[in-house]
């Protein structure tokens, strides 16, 4: 029989990933079923469908780069004829899966998470060389932004931790772990980490394919510009009725201390203390 009739006549029993780390079977059987691939045949529109749901499924969870990539069908032995002396037969379908994972070291570093900061520009600056900016597009898409190269004092391999960017683990962008990260809205993830949090805004999120024995892996390079330091200080000095001296105290907290959203505090006090004096 030529491939198309195989196809046509083939019911479908059952649906499995089996080169996936990730999709839970039920997941998969739930598309497959509500897409009528399961009890159909294979054909282009169940497919499609059933990719999608799988899809979405990827993309709520994280998964933002994996995707149904095709199938294969495996039609079981059987020597039962159709009314219309084709051959009936019963079969199974295994979905080919495209699932990144974080590269266990980068071509160009050690480590496969990269941190480009960066600050905005004015694009009418006569005193900056243009062919060195870099243009991200607008989150209101208005005309792209601008942005020059800085340094700073975050260290990639924290915020891999924070957003638990493992290497040689799948690739998962959780927007609730990013926000905490950003301190003003605006950009691709919100702000939910107020104003001591390490970015004031997370402009992209690249994947950058590595060559690896692994198959499908990526490094990963963020473009933000990091958060002004944040420093409160409190005080209070008052003088003592008792030993007719002045006594107080100050706490001084700095954000970010150590690149990885640290508060360094420092506490000084100064006063009496069982008939002794400390400071």
């Amino acid at each position: 029989k030529d491939q198309e009739q195989v196809l046509r006549s083939t019911k479908i029993l059952s649906v499995t990933a089996p080169e996936s780390d990730l999709l839970p079977q039920d997941i998969i059987t739930q598309s497959a079923t509500g897409a009528e691939l399961v009890g159909g045949t294979l054909n282009p529109e169940a497919l499609e469908l059933t990719a999608t749901a799988i899809n979405r499924w990827y993309a709520d969870n994280g998964y933002v780069l994996n995707s149904v990539t095709g199938a294969t069908l495996i039609p079981f032995a059987t020597d039962n004829d159709g009314d219309n002396g084709e051959s009936s037969a019963e079969g199974r379908v295994e979905l080919k899966v495209k699932e990144v994972k974080l590269a266990k070291t980068s071509q160009n570093s050690s480590f496969p998470v990269k941190l480009q900061l960066v600050q905005r520009v004015d694009s009418d600056s006569d005193t900056i060389d243009q062919s060195s900016l870099i243009s991200l597009p607008s989150q209101s898409g208005e005309t792209p932004a601008l942005f020059k190269s800085t340094s700073g004092c975050t260290r990639p391999k924290k915020i891999a931790r924070m957003t638990k960017l493992e290497p040689g683990s799948h690739l998962r962008i959780l927007p609730e772990r990013w926000s905490r990260l950003v301190a003003f809205p605006g950009g691709i993830f919100g702000a939910g980490g107020g104003r001591s949090a390490i970015f004031s805004n997370i402009h992209a999120v690249r994947p950058i394919p590595e060559e690896s024995s692994q198959g499908n892996t990526v490094s990963v390079e963020i473009l933000a510009t990091e958060n002004k330091p944040y420093a409160a200080l409190e005080y209070g000095v008052t003088k003592s009725l008792y030993s007719d001296k002045w006594e107080g105290e100050f706490d001084l907290k700095h954000t970010n201390a150590f690149g990885g959203g640290e508060v360094a505090t420092i506490n000084v006090r100064k006063g009496q203390s069982n008939g002794r004096r400390s400071s």
